[in-house]
């Protein structure tokens, strides 16, 4: 029999070194479900059990339990290099082909859907009131659906539902194509795309906010023993070390790639029509081809995430009965999406992020759609759009600070989701909700004093009245920029540590002797074992999907409100959004101020 056998027993170990025994009492004192899953992904049934004389270093990967002892089983150092690289590959491909595609598709549908209106169907009446409808009807299958997609994550795993939100937003893009000018029932056809696409991106951003905790929870986990394969016993040369939670990090990754999904809509797709049109096209060729190569682009997408995108084992839903036996699958799941809208009421924390969806998304819409119409409205207000005042021109200049002034916010939008991503994994900020807080107050500050201040000058160039930019705008708009990505790498990060259970720091070690069925009473015996589950950090990764759908929810909710209600401020006062999102964000920092303050009162008044 082999040495090192599964069922030969441990040999004796020399003096000064520790035997296998020792380092199995070692692994004991580890999580048992740690060690389980570190088993099951880098173990390798093909290597030899052999021992060789001056061989390689291998990991230590045992799995341990109550039951028989046995030894463990060796993974060369190599097999943990081709582990570590193919999470780096799940990583780049969550970031790539789902949190970036899905941005740059966003932004180019938005960009290109009023020249479907115009030149594929041919109608250049009340463009606007269509492309309004469309939106409107847009966030409404994203508030029904996202919740919808969540809950399904949960069922089937992310990987799948993130490959098919890529799928339909492939489909969507394609549908497009199919419109002509001269339809009868055009408007069936525009919907009906445009409610594909919905499905898709609804789908895609709840997915990003899912797998946030997914790729935490994987970093996370406890780095295996290398030790050291030589003809004396092994010798352990590295501790398993348990990694701090990265989900800040993470959501700071989904914002540095948000914006680099932005700019790459801005920069490939939108030059796409006018550089793939010929002067013998008909009108809106080019624009059909930039879509197939934007459908391509969606599908490829997909393919990837149905390849490379994580997902965590499936957990049934906790509270199970005897009657849920006989019930439909679906029902029980709807339960636990009802239980993820609750929690936030239940859970302080899980409240605070919802809030911050709500909000993140109303800044993300309000800069991309209020500042061109704060620009254009003031170019119109005084008369620069006018033909008497070379009307061409003037408003070629309104389009020009409209993107300026857009720009600046995305260029600092940019340049802060790596700092924000990086508060959101300290610990001490993270307890005291620091960056929510900032968040708030420097939306505050930004927002309304767009609205206060001028923001644009009118100025006398070579006999003609223009305008420009004060020095002023510059500032605030950088700081619109600072506030909004904060607001969503911060909720997002917290988010992703409350369903991780990153939030409630480490297990709570209990006394050695004390298990269950060591109290000489009954209700002893239910005390320890409440104590114990009470000594364990709480985590909802069994219903991440339902929560991350709700946050989306939420979101959708944000957009509604802002476009709704500021679109009709904006008629009696120009500013009159800009307060709104300051209004938002002042709620924002309120309640993370109150959840630090509410969480250490509830705890004394518990002491």
């Amino acid at each position: 029999m082999s040495p090192l056998s599964p069922l030969s027993p441990s040999p004796p170990a020399p003096p000064g070194t520790m035997a296998s025994t020792g380092i199995s009492r070692q692994l004991r004192d580890t999580d048992t479900n740690s060690i389980n899953s570190m088993q099951s992904e880098y173990e390798d049934p093909n290597l030899p059990r052999r021992r060789r004389a001056g061989g390689p270093l291998y990991a230590h990967v045992g799995r341990v339990g109550s039951g028989p002892k046995r030894l463990p089983s060796f993974t060369k150092l190599s097999d943990l290099r081709t582990v570590k690289v193919r999470r780096i590959y799940t990583q780049a491909t969550y970031l790539v082909f789902l949190v970036m595609a899905t941005i740059s598709l966003l932004v180019f549908i938005n960009s290109s859907i009023s020249f479907i209106v115009t030149d594929l169907l041919g109608i250049h009446d009340k463009v606007g009131d269509i492309v309004g409808t469309l939106g409107f009807a847009d966030e409404i299958v994203v508030i029904v659906a996202a919740p919808l997609w969540g809950m399904a994550s949960d069922w089937v795993g992310e990987r799948a539902i993130s490959g098919l939100a890529m799928v339909l937003i492939g489909l969507g893009f394609a549908s497009f194509t199919l419109l002509e000018e001269g339809m009868t029932y055009w408007w069936v056809g525009l919907l009906g795309a445009r409610t594909i696409f919905a499905l898709g991106a609804a789908a895609g951003t709840t997915m990003m906010s899912a797998l946030i905790p997914v790729l935490a929870v994987q970093e996370a986990e406890p780095e295996p023993i290398i030790v050291a394969d030589t003809d004396a016993d092994a010798v352990p040369t590295k501790e398993p070390r348990k990694k701090d939670n990265t989900a800040g990090k993470h959501a700071g990754l989904v914002g540095l790639f948000s914006a680099f999904g932005a700019l790459f809509a801005l920069t490939v797709f939108l030059p796409l029509p006018s550089k793939l049109q010929s002067p013998e096209d008909v009108a809106g060729t080019g624009l059909r081809r930039a879509y197939y190569i934007v459908t391509a682009w969606a599908l490829l997408a997909g393919s990837m995430c149905f390849v490379g995108i994580p997902s965590l084992p499936r957990k049934e839903p906790e509270g199970r009965t005897e009657a849920d036996k006989t019930t439909p699958e679906w029902k029980i799941r709807l339960r636990t999406l009802s239980k993820a809208a609750g929690l936030g009421l239940e859970d302080r924390r899980i409240g605070l992020a919802y809030v911050g969806g709500f909000v993140a998304r109303a800044c993300a819409v309000g800069i991309s759609l209020f500042i061109p119409l704060y620009v254009n409205g003031f170019f119109v207000q005084h008369g620069l759009c006018s033909s008497t005042s070379g009307g061409r021109k003037d408003c070629a200049q309104a389009y020009i600070l409209a993107s300026t002034l857009s720009g600046i916010s995305q260029l600092f939008a940019l340049l802060g989701a790596p700092v924000f991503g990086y508060l959101a994994d300290r610990p001490w900020a993270v307890r005291t909700h620091l960056p929510l807080i900032l968040a708030g107050f420097i939306g505050v500050v930004g927002y309304g004093a767009f609205g206060t201040f001028e923001m644009i000058r009118i100025v006398d160039k070579d006999g003609v009245r223009t305008a420009k930019l004060t020095g002023m705008a510059y500032i605030i708009g950088a700081v619109m920029g600072l506030s909004k990505i904060a607001s969503i790498v911060s909720s997002l990060g917290l988010l992703g540590k409350a369903i991780s259970g990153a939030l409630d720091g480490p297990e709570r070690p209990l006394h050695p002797d004390l298990q269950p069925g060591d109290g000489e009473e009954e209700n002893d015996d239910a005390l320890i074992e409440e104590e114990m589950n009470a000594a364990k950090p709480k985590n909802y990764l069994h219903i991440k999907g339902s929560i991350s759908g709700v946050y989306s929810l939420t979101g959708g909710l944000g957009i509604l409100l802002l476009t709704k209600v500021g679109g009709a401020l904006f008629d009696e006062r120009a500013g009159a959004p800009f307060w709104l999102l300051a209004g938002f964000n002042g709620v924002l920092g309120l309640m993370a101020v109150w959840t630090y303050f509410g969480g250490k009162i509830q705890g004394r008044i518990r002491l």
